[in-house]
C-alpha cells in the first residue's frame, strides 16, 4: 500500500505534501532523504488517526500534480494491515466486538489488529478477511520501486513496473484512453440528433 506526496522546492528546503491526509507534510533541505521523511510523516499521522479511534482516508489515485513532482510513499505491512481491517470493518458497519464474534476471536483481539504498532500473523488475518468476506493477499516488490516514473506512479498498481524505463506503457494509457472517446462522442451525437428533431 502507497499513498501519493508532491514534491516541491521552496527556497532551500523541499517540501513533501501528501494530498489524500490533510495536514500532512513534511521538509528537508536535500532532495535526497525527502523519501524516508515523507514516510515517516505519513506513518505518524495514519497512527496518530488509528490510536483516536478516526477512520484515516484511503490513498486515492492522482493524475497529475499541481506543481513539481510526485513520489510513492510506502506503508509499512503491519499499518497496513491495521487500516485495511480498519476500513473493512467501517465499510462492513460492524464494531469489533461483531467482527470478533464473526471471526471466532474476541474483541480485544480485533482492536490489537487495529492497533498500528501490532504485527499480526497471516492466519489471523485470514480468519478476519473471512468474517468479512475479502482475501488476504500478499506480495513482493523491488525495493527501487518508488523511483517509478509520475505517469506509473499515478496508476496505483505495481503492474506498471515491467514498463519501467520504456515509453511502451504510454502509448497503451493513451490507445485505452482513445477507445473510450469514440463512445463518448457517438453518444453525444445522438443526443444532439434528438435535440435537433
Amino acid at each position: 500500500m502507497y499513498y501519493v506526496a508532491y514534491i516541491s522546492h521552496e527556497t532551500q528546503y523541499v517540501l513533501a505534501e501528501l494530498p489524500d491526509c490533510p495536514g500532512c507534510q513534511t521538509f528537508v533541505d536535500d532532495r535526497r532523504p525527502i523519501a524516508e521523511a515523507a514516510r515517516e510523516a505519513l506513518e505518524g499521522w495514519l497512527e496518530a488517526h488509528l490510536v483516536a479511534g478516526r477512520i484515516p482516508p484511503r490513498p486515492r489515485v492522482h493524475y497529475g500534480v499541481p506543481s513539481g513532482t510526485m513520489i510513492r510513499v510506502p506503508v509499512r505491512p503491519g499499518l497496513a494491515a491495521a487500516l485495511n481491517i480498519r476500513w473493512a470493518r467501517h465499510d462492513a458497519g460492524l464494531s469489533q466486538k461483531e467482527l470478533g464474534a464473526r471471526a471466532g476471536v474476541s474483541q480485544q483481539q480485533i482492536a490489537k489488529l487495529e492497533d498500528p504498532d501490532e504485527n499480526p500473523s497471516l492466519e489471523t488475518l485470514q480468519k478476519v478477511g473471512r468474517a468479512l468476506g475479502l482475501e488476504v493477499s500478499v506480495e513482493f516488490v523491488p525495493s527501487d520501486w518508488m523511483r517509478l516514473p509520475a505517469w506509473a506512479a499515478t496508476a496505483g498498481s505495481l503492474a506498471t513496473r515491467a514498463a519501467e524505463g520504456s515509453r511502451a506503457h504510454k502509448p497503451a494509457v493513451r490507445r485505452a484512453t482513445a477507445r473510450r472517446a469514440p463512445g463518448f462522442a457517438a453518444s453525444a451525437a445522438k443526443k444532439r440528433r434528438r435535440s435537433r428533431g
